[in-house]
């Protein structure tokens, strides 16, 4: 598969919903996460099968139990804790702006609406939590959320004081919850904790258009160090069409942005990372052009990116304290290589350094 190939099925994947959540890369306590498309957690003596297909109580709940606390302006979104009917699914509901929702998933089968597609196809990754979403413009944001191995509540703050707690249901033999939260309001922060009530990690996710992305995880007390800082990555793709990616970089990680085409209902696309990512996830804008590069060592000046269709030079520029070299082709190439400059025209090693 070539490289512009490559890039029109990531599109296509983040256009169609977000039908695969992404990694959710973590500090180094809990490790570099891995794609959950890829990964699939071993649950510990198949007691989370057993619940499924009994319908008894999952183990280590019993501790803890549903929490919200309300806005002043009263509440605006519900979780109730997902049950097991009499044929062993599950049934997950709750409301948004007064609008119930009630969503049935059959005893190892996937849900019963078909806009919650990613409990079924994905899988939970080595983070407290991971997070799926889908929306549209001025439309709600629903979120699939897969537990992590020793995660039982989720309380998910959200932007007009509300917090919502999130126990887990069983999906295709994996722990699942589903929020569903109306476009004004956001979600500021997110922790995991465990059986006996004790936290695990929080996360402050990154908003954008109606969204919540994750990629920093933090132990409990610890407090984030990084400011934020942004900036806008400008070019043009060797036909001379203009791109460019807004860079945003803070607590929650860096996050590239890229506005689409404008039509009824688009929204811009996201992708976010760790401070620590060894590797860059771009967004792409299709069928205009595809961005090469990323992150690279504070020592480069300027990255020269070998295509089929030639070769082209971006400099490098520094948002944040971190240095970025990102270049734009057209569509229908294949990538030759590429080969970091330090500022005398000398090859740097291609590395990415960690923040200064």
């Amino acid at each position: 598969m070539t490289d512009d190939e490559l890039a029109l099925q990531r599109y296509l994947d983040e256009e169609l919903n977000r039908l695969q959540p992404r990694p959710v890369p973590s500090e180094a306590v809990y490790g570099r996460a891995r794609a959950i498309r890829h990964t699939r957690r071993v649950w510990a003596a198949g007691t989370v099968a057993a619940a499924a297909v009994l319908g008894t109580a999952l183990p280590g709940l019993g501790l803890i139990g549903p929490r919200h606390i309300a806005p002043a302006g009263g509440t605006t979104v519900t979780v109730n804790a997902p049950h097991a009917d009499k044929k062993g699914g599950y049934v997950f509901s709750g409301s948004a702006e007064g609008k119930r929702w009630t969503i049935k998933a059959a005893p190892g089968g996937c849900p019963s609406e078909g806009r919650y597609t990613v409990v079924c196809s994905g899988r939970p990754g080595d983070d407290p939590a991971d997070f799926a979403s889908a929306g549209s413009a001025g439309s709600t944001t629903t979120y699939e959320v897969f537990f992590g191995s020793k995660t039982t509540r989720i309380d998910v703050a959200l932007s007009d004081g509300e917090q919502v707690s999130l126990l887990p249901g069983v999906v295709q033999g994996n722990l699942v919850a589903l929020l569903v939260v109306p476009p004004k309001l956001g979600i500021t922060r997110v922790d995991a904790y465990a059986a006996d009530g004790s936290p695990i990690a929080y996360s402050i996710p990154f908003q954008a258009d109606g969204m919540a992305h994750f990629a920093m995880w933090y132990q409990p007390g610890q407090v984030p160090t990084q400011a934020e800082a942004s900036g806008t990555i400008t070019g043009t793709t060797q036909s001379g069409k203009p791109a460019s990616v807004e860079v945003r970089i803070g607590p929650f990680g860096i996050c590239y942005t890229v506005a689409p085409r404008p039509a009824p209902g688009a929204i811009p696309t996201t992708n976010c990372q760790s401070l620590t990512a060894l590797a860059d996830d771009i967004p792409s804008r299709f069928p205009d052009w595809v961005a090469v590069g990323g992150r690279v060592n504070e020592r480069v000046a300027y990255v020269d990116f070998m295509l089929s269709t030639g070769t082209i030079r971006a400099q490098s520029v520094r948002i944040g304290g971190y240095a970025f070299a990102v270049g734009f082709a057209d569509f229908g190439f294949q990538s030759l290589g590429e080969v970091d400059y330090d500022g005398a025209g000398y090859v740097v090693p291609a590395q990415i350094a960690a923040k200064p």
